[in-house]
């Protein structure tokens, strides 16, 4: 099962309802015209630039507010993507319900 599949089964499995993005660009498109999630996982790196590189843009649409978590291979890097890049948490995968309900409970009870 690919990771994204598996985040997907994990969430839907926890009670909610996935669209999943394949591209950077398809994401920041979707935040762009009016799509609303309550949570979005991005990859460190996407087939069209990097988690990154679509995180900033996404900060850049006005109004914007979404909780991102990057899902990544990238080991013990934590401090890098939250601190230093901006993202909201941080998880590695490949992911499991005991690294997801953590995040989520951080996320959803801040």
């Amino acid at each position: 099962m690919c990771s994204y599949s598996n985040t997907k089964a994990l969430l839907e499995e926890l009670g909610f309802i996935v669209d999943v993005a394949e591209s950077s660009k398809y994401l920041v498109n979707k935040i762009r015209y009016g799509e609303k999630y309550d949570i979005i996982f991005s990859n460190n790196i996407y087939r069209d630039g990097t988690g990154s590189e679509c995180l900033k843009k996404l900060k850049k649409i006005k109004g914007f507010s979404i909780p991102i978590v990057v899902h990544t291979v990238t080991k013990d890097a934590r401090n890098h993507f939250i601190n230093e890049i901006g993202f909201d948490d941080y998880i590695e995968k490949p992911v499991t319900k005991d690294n997801l309900i953590p995040v989520l409970e951080k996320i959803f009870n801040d």
